[in-house]
């Protein structure tokens, strides 16, 4: 089973890689709406951290280990949706689905 720092990784991670590609992907945007998801996607990773910072994420129950697991996995998928310079649309999609999964872990992994 995974522990605290495991888990608070991939929540650091995601929210790591949300900031040092902001501006990046800001400058694809083609539409005030796309900016705007950009924005909302990387302030509510932003919020989904700071919450870590100040929990202990150690329940040990499966939906947690499956929901890191789930997390690990939309993480990569951003990575490389990146790396293919795919459009914007589908990088944002991919965020959001990583927004999602920190949520969760964040809610259920919470000792």
């Amino acid at each position: 089973m995974s522990d605290h720092t495991e888990r608070f990784a991939a929540i650091e991670g995601a929210f790591l890689d949300a900031l040092s590609n902001y501006h990046a992907d800001m400058a694809r945007t083609r539409t005030p709406a796309q900016a705007l998801d950009v924005d909302t996607n990387f302030q509510s990773l932003e919020r989904i951290y700071n919450a870590a910072l100040t929990k202990t994420l150690t329940a040990q129950t499966p939906l947690a280990e499956e929901t890191l697991a789930q997390l690990r996995t939309a993480n990569l998928a951003v990575e490389a949706l990146r790396q293919q310079t795919a459009a914007i649309a589908r990088v944002i999609k991919a965020i959001g689905d990583v927004v999602g999964m920190a949520a969760r872990l964040l809610a259920v992994a919470a000792g």
